[in-house]
């Protein structure tokens, strides 16, 4: 299984609370600075209908809680 690397402050759906695929902090001096998430298609919590990659982005973005 692949993980792709993205920064907490990037709206894309590996940052989004929506985004439902695996995913991981990565931590940088206590503070959250990585998400690693998995690459592959995800259903997406708003639109049930489409299916997301963790690099996508869309007007629905919400960050992820546990990111703060």
């Amino acid at each position: 299984m692949a993980f792709g690397t993205f920064r907490v402050t990037d709206k894309k759906c590996a940052t989004c609370s929506y985004y439902q695929g695996n995913r991981d902090i990565k931590m940088n001096a206590n503070k959250p600075f990585y998400i690693y998430a998995e690459i592959g298609y995800s259903a997406c919590a708003i639109n049930k209908s489409k299916q997301v990659l963790s690099n996508y982005k869309c007007l629905s973005w919400h960050l992820w809680p546990q990111i703060m």
